[in-house]
């Protein structure tokens, strides 16, 4: 009985402490769930400005305080620096120092090329002829740019200049012509023939020749500076022209030669001569005045030169030109054998020089050189347009094809339908034979 009793107490004990703990545990569980929040709230965006206003809402003193203290712990390492406290507060300063960086590196682009403009020579009432010499003797697109340049000085009613460049300028005593003035630079920069060293040498020409036409050759040299030039200019350029119509009026070919095209021009300009569109000039005795000129740092170097060397004459200061193509089938015999016959150079097609028959230094035509001698012999060639547009500008042509309806025979003066193998040999024993040699 006694056992019974003292079950039946504990069992009650239990079940009276049993329902104490649970409403304990019941009651703060909704109170912790309310305070829990705005504390996780408040701790992740310690640092924020834009917490501020939560925390004076949200959080007991005791927890703004300690709040406080964790952000200013927390940006201690960007305040180290006195002076610059104060700049990072607005974004609209942040945003400010970006803006004003590109400005300062923009500042050195803008006066660069106003002090280029600057040092640019002036332009003036005169023509200056550019010519890149090398030895005595004048080349012959030298003299075809000079009766250019004076064809367009005696146009425009101006005085003619001429400026002899290259490292060895004895032929500037050579290239006198009548009411010209000749000028010279020489300097031992010049050998390597560097577009950008021949575009320093004409700047300074042009500094002691003020100028508003500058006519050059389209040569090798003419034709890697001269387009320099008129961008250091800032002017126009009109390349390689056939004739001067006026004082800014020229005339150029288009598509392989088949379209002339005349062109006008407006300002200053540089201008390119083709060879073949003028009558070399017959110049005369000059003394030279020299003009002093330092070659500024370059950042091409001269590596190496490779030239081909012949005992027959150069191709564009050769009178008499033999030629051959596609019909010699590798076989440049018979047309070596006429060439030296005649004293001529020798020439070829591109097709020949594509098939690594002869060098290519050999090629006549739109993408070789532009020749027009006296005498120009086209064996086994058939005329495409772009080999005719590099020679018909010849003073006369001759023309061997076994095929007769070869396009050669549009432009030939004189053709011949035989077979290249027969007919070279029996007309180089025939010039042999005669003693004939080509005149100038």
């Amino acid at each position: 009985m006694i056992s019974i009793v003292i079950g039946v107490v504990v069992v009650a004990a239990l079940a009276f402490f049993m329902s104490r703990s649970g409403s304990e545990t019941a009651t703060p569980e909704p109170s912790e769930a309310k305070a829990e929040p705005p504390v996780r709230q408040v701790e992740t965006p310690k640092a924020e400005p834009k917490a501020k206003e939560a925390l004076t809402l949200i959080m007991s003193p005791k927890e703004a305080q300690a709040a406080a203290s964790d952000a200013m712990a927390s940006s201690e390492p960007t305040v180290v620096p006195e002076g610059q406290t104060e700049k990072p507060t607005s974004a609209t300063e942040l945003q400010a120092e970006p803006e004003n960086e590109p400005q300062t590196e923009q500042e050195p682009q803008v006066e660069t090329p106003t002090a280029t403009k600057a040092e640019l020579p002036a332009g003036g009432s005169a023509v200056l002829a550019l010519l890149d010499v090398s030895g005595e003797n004048l080349s012959s697109p030298n003299r075809a740019a000079l009766s250019a340049a004076s064809q367009l000085a005696e146009a425009r009613g101006v005085p003619l200049h001429i400026c002899c460049l290259g490292a060895d300028t004895q032929s500037a005593a050579h290239a006198g012509l009548e009411g010209a003035t000749v000028h010279s630079i020489s300097d031992e920069s010049l050998a390597d023939g560097l577009s950008e060293t021949y575009t320093a040498a004409a700047l300074s020409a042009l500094a002691a020749i003020p100028a508003d036409a500058i006519v050059g050759a389209a040569s090798t040299i003419g034709k890697g500076f001269l387009p320099r030039l008129a961008e250091a200019l800032g002017c126009g350029m009109v390349s390689e022209i056939l004739s001067v119509e006026s004082a800014d009026t020229f005339t150029r070919a288009l598509w392989a030669g088949s379209t002339i095209a005349t062109v006008k021009g407006e300002g200053r300009l540089v201008i390119s001569v083709r060879a073949t569109g003028f009558d070399p000039a017959q110049t005369s005795e000059a003394s030279p005045q020299s003009i002093s000129f330092q070659a500024p740092p370059s950042k091409l170097r001269f590596v190496e030169r490779q030239v081909t060397s012949s005992a027959r004459p150069d191709l564009s200061e050769a009178s008499v030109v033999v030629s051959g193509g596609r019909g010699t089938k590798g076989d440049f015999a018979p047309i070596e054998e006429l060439a030296d016959a005649l004293a001529a150079g020798m020439g070829a097609s591109r097709a020949a020089c594509d098939a690594g028959w002869v060098p290519n230094d050999l090629q006549v035509g739109q993408t070789g050189k532009v020749v027009a001698p006296n005498l120009y012999f086209a064996i086994g060639i058939s005329g495409a347009i772009q080999h005719i547009a590099g020679m018909k500008g010849s003073k006369t042509i001759v023309a061997i094809n076994k095929d007769a309806d070869a396009p050669i025979f549009g432009v030939a003066d004189y053709g011949l339908v035989a077979d290249l193998f027969d007919a070279c040999p029996e007309l180089a024993q025939k010039v042999a034979s005669q003693g004939l040699k080509p005149t100038a």
